[in-house]
């Protein structure tokens, strides 16, 4: 491989995942996903757009079989390799003891988003809120959706016409509560597989969201989903407009109460 090239392998048990890189004169998907010899079980490739780039994604259950400590088994390999210019590509080849395993793999492939090369990944002297940054620059329009939620509700929340209402109305502490709660609950943005970074609970959502419509482990995402996003928001939601009750009752009963008069 070039100098621009690289390759890690990360080591589970006898489940191994290797991501790598290359390049030739002729790197047309089509020609560098893996043959179908005829002691291949089960292949199957099929072209999908994952993270806004063309992908070929190649299954099936190797012939070699590898030595364990109670049984011997053949190893189910998923590959799915980008195009990412005219001679260069990058792939991600995992192997996997158990079938169940192999769709988790499926599953976290159909998730990888790229982040722009204007983005470098991080090095000795920068700092971990530039890689921060890398993240969240890598689903822009999920955080566009976010930032149109964060500027039309607090539009909606703050205008002339709705600051009238006094925080003793009930409709006014709801919608204060829930604005407040969308935009400023914590939760932690991830893949489940390659990265995990902290970030509000509704960019994550918006994050997450496309991938509940695919059908592996689609019980076990939205749970998930609910678990990390919704619950923390609603949580949120309820302690906002409990405090803004509270408040609002303080401020009744101070308004009614008598004054004293000194004598």
């Amino acid at each position: 491989m070039g100098r621009d090239h690289f390759q890690h392998t990360y080591l589970i048990h006898f489940d191994s995942v290797n991501m790598f890189s290359g390049s030739e004169q002729d790197v047309s998907l089509a020609k560098n996903r893996d043959a179908a010899p005829e002691d291949y079980e089960g292949y199957s490739t099929c072209t999908e757009a994952i993270g806004g780039k063309v992908s070929v994604i190649t299954t099936y259950r190797d012939s070699a079989t590898i030595p364990g400590k109670t049984r011997n088994f053949r190893p189910y390999v998923t590959e799915a390799r980008w195009q990412l210019g005219t001679n260069e590509f990058v792939g991600i080849r995992a192997q996997n003891a158990t079938r169940r395993s192999q769709e988790e793999i499926l599953t976290a492939l159909r998730s990888v988003q790229f982040i722009p090369k204007s983005w470098p990944l991080r090095s000795k002297g920068q700092s971990a809120l530039r890689e921060y940054f890398e993240i969240i620059a890598g689903f822009p329009i999920q955080f566009t959706a976010y930032l149109i939620v964060m500027v039309g509700g607090g539009y909606l929340a703050f205008r002339r016409k709705a600051r009238v209402a006094a925080i003793a109305s009930r409709r006014r502490r709801l919608s204060l509560a829930a604005y407040f709660a969308l935009i400023l609950t914590p939760s932690v943005l991830t893949d489940f597989f390659l990265f995990s970074a902290p970030a509000p609970a509704l960019f994550a959502f918006f994050v997450m969201f496309p991938s509940l419509f695919y059908i592996e482990f689609w019980w076990g995402k939205v749970y998930a989903t609910l678990v990390l996003y919704v619950a923390p928001i609603l949580v949120t939601f309820a302690i906002l407009f409990g405090l803004l009750t509270l408040s609002a009752r303080l401020r009744a009963r101070r308004a009614v109460s008598p004054s004293k008069v000194s004598e």
